[in-house]
């Protein structure tokens, strides 16, 4: 990754961080971080598409890393999401693109190509399925689902209350989350235990 380029731009209402490598020239690749990532999950699949020809671009989503994070839950929702990454392609002149989308990043690429299918000539999702757009939100659908389980998405729907709880213990909290909610001691807890 020695030929990495970092910058900022000014899109959608927002400051976006973005990595890039690869010929300028090069086909675009958007490679879309899931949660709790950053453009650094990337790391293994840069240099190889670069060296392939493709003009890599890897942005901080809305509210990672140095890319802003507006407080308003609603600023989060998925189009709004989408409209980040089409208002950077916009001012890089990216009129046909790949999108490949991680986690969360999958719902933003599988969203894009609807938006944009003459722009977004190939898509990827990964360890999210395109299922369609539900008939009622996510959430709603989550919490029916896990009824009084812990599930990380519907606990970071309460402004703040997860955030103080990620700052109170930051290595606990996300090594809690990285192992599916089982603590050191084996025992099946949530963040806030």
């Amino acid at each position: 990754m020695d030929q990495l380029e970092h910058v900022m731009l000014e899109v959608n209402g927002i400051d976006l961080s973005l990595y890039c490598a690869g010929p300028e020239a090069g086909r675009p690749v958007w490679l879309l971080h899931g949660f709790p990532e950053c453009w650094h999950s990337w790391r293994q699949q840069i240099a190889p598409l670069a060296a392939a020809g493709y003009r890599v671009l890897v942005p901080e989503m809305r509210g990672y890393g140095q890319t802003s994070a507006p407080r308003d839950p609603a600023a989060y929702d998925v189009i709004t999401l989408c409209g980040d990454i089409q208002a950077a392609m916009d001012q890089l002149g990216h009129t046909q693109v790949c999108v490949v989308g991680h986690d969360w990043g999958a719902p933003i690429a599988w969203h894009l190509a609807l938006l944009e299918p003459q722009r977004v000539r190939a898509v990827v999702g990964m360890a999210v399925p395109f299922g369609g757009r539900p008939k009622q939100p996510a959430t709603a659908i989550m919490a029916q689902l896990y009824a009084e389980r812990f599930h990380y998405i519907l606990h970071f729907q309460q402004p703040g209350v997860a955030e103080a709880e990620m700052d109170a213990d930051m290595s606990r909290t996300l090594r809690m989350m990285m192992h599916n909610t089982v603590g050191a001691d084996g025992k099946l807890t949530h963040p806030a235990d």
